[in-house]
């Protein structure tokens, strides 16, 4: 595998911005008080979750073609199956219902 696939940025990009994200709303509720409805980690939250959707849709539109969807770093191989397909659309899927709820 050359450069970044659509796995890598699925599994990374909300690795990278959860810290981000944690920050910015202890910032926030530090300087303005303890509200949530006027916090920007929600909505950033949000829209890293949002743009989660488009490698998975790429990953979706891979498998129907039959490639192999698959992450080599060294001797780890990850490779994404259908099960793993439903399991990422259920965590993404919960996880937006969550942010926009809460």
């Amino acid at each position: 595998m050359e450069g970044f696939s659509e796995l890598t940025w699925l599994i990374t990009l909300p690795l990278f911005f959860s810290p981000i994200i944690y920050l910015v709303g202890r910032l926030v509720a530090r300087h303005w008080g303890e509200t949530s409805t006027g916090n920007p980690a929600r909505w950033l939250a949000l829209t890293v979750l949002a743009a989660d959707l488009i490698p998975l849709f790429l990953i979706w539109q891979k498998m129907q073609n039959n490639q192999v969807v698959a992450w080599q770093t060294g001797v780890i191989r990850l490779e994404m199956d259908g099960l793993g397909l439903l399991l990422a659309v259920v965590v993404l899927g919960l996880g937006i219902a969550v942010t926009v709820f809460s």
